[in-house]
């Protein structure tokens, strides 16, 4: 290769020596031509050349690589349908929402306060002191017992008629005696529907599970109403059989009661029967022992107070007791402030 690089050399030295043009003849006969060269090197690099051509067949599988490939371009297209789907969804949650808003702050007082628990899975409830569920409309907090231990969690009126008891805990004592503790657990966990109704002072609340069946019925009085300070205004229907010194304090709360029967004092408990509507009872009444000139009309009014069974309300400053019979034995009006000395 040297003796050949040497050659070229002193050839190419000899041409522009003589200054001939005879550059086309001597290429030839060196076997050196730049045209040549160039679709050699053109041909040469083509690595097609070296490959066996398409068959029809080979044609045939690409076209079906092709086909067989649009189904994926197809499911790539629909992709973006998913998130569409999803905000319709997520519209209608919104609009659940927004239709329990029409449930008003009304909703939850209706329910404020203590009841007591009268049946269950429609089995009735037999005991001195009776399960209760007490309801704080404030709060949406609801606390109470089920015959033996200590119940509490949260409540939501979502919408009309239904309602949600949440994060439901109870204490985990063992009582002998709690027939009906297991059955009012199960019942507050399927609680899904109440209804609402009133019979005079009174309310019952029934608790409903999905199906729509009654499975606890609790029951309420207004004693709310009949708490706080009176006046006697008649004794047997007779308005002439009192004096102004007649009063009474009734706390349904605390279970007392204590005033003045015209001149002697009086104190006794106040017991109130679940199980009867506008229950209302006075006992163990104790009196001072001064002697009045009244003395008859004190009398007939201790025997009328332990006789009581029930009471009625009158208006919206009256009240009525009367005895299991219904007959009137006592009316009593609602005190004023000023006439307390408040």
């Amino acid at each position: 290769m040297k003796l050949r690089y040497i050659s070229a050399i002193s050839l190419a030295s000899v041409l522009l020596m003589t200054g001939c043009s005879v550059f086309e003849d001597v290429s030839q006969k060196v076997g050196y031509s730049p045209k040549k060269k160039v679709t050699a090197e053109v041909v040469t690099a083509e690595p097609k050349s070296e490959q066996p051509a398409s068959t029809a067949n080979d044609v045939k599988k690409d076209v079906a690589t092709v086909s067989e490939s649009k189904p994926e371009v197809k499911k790539t297209t629909e992709k973006p349908q998913t998130p569409a789907k999803r905000q319709t969804a997520t519209k209608v949650e919104t609009k659940k929402h927004s239709g329990s808003q029409t449930v008003s702050s009304v909703d939850f007082e209706k329910l404020n306060g203590e009841w007591s628990i009268m049946s269950v899975f429609g089995e009735k409830i037999v005991a001195d002191e009776h399960p209760m569920l007490y309801f704080e409309a404030s709060s949406h907090r609801f606390y109470g017992n089920n015959g033996c231990n200590t119940i509490n969690g949260g409540f939501n009126i979502p919408a009309k008629g239904r309602i949600e008891l949440t994060d439901v805990a109870t204490t985990m004592m063992l009582c002998p005696d709690a027939p009906f503790e297991y059955k009012i657990n199960q019942a507050i966990g399927e609680v899904a529907e109440y209804e609402l109704t009133t019979k005079g002072q009174d309310s019952f609340l029934f608790f409903k599970s999905e199906k729509g069946g009654t499975i606890l019925t609790l029951h309420r009085s207004d004693n709310a109403f009949i708490d706080g300070a009176w006046q006697v205004m008649a004794v047997n229907g007779d308005r002439m059989a009192v004096n102004d010194d007649m009063r009474l304090v009734i706390d349904i709360a605390e279970g007392r009661v204590h005033g003045n029967v015209g001149c002697n004092m009086v104190n006794g408990n106040v017991l109130v029967d679940t199980e009867q509507t506008s229950s209302i009872q006075f006992t163990s009444l104790m009196t001072s022992r001064m002697t009045c000139p009244d003395q008859a009309l004190e009398t007939a009014l201790l025997l009328a107070l332990e006789n009581v069974t029930s009471w009625v309300k009158n208006g919206n400053t009256h009240v009525i007791l009367t005895d299991a019979a219904g007959k009137e034995l006592v009316k009593l009006r609602k005190m004023t402030r000023e006439e307390m000395g408040m």
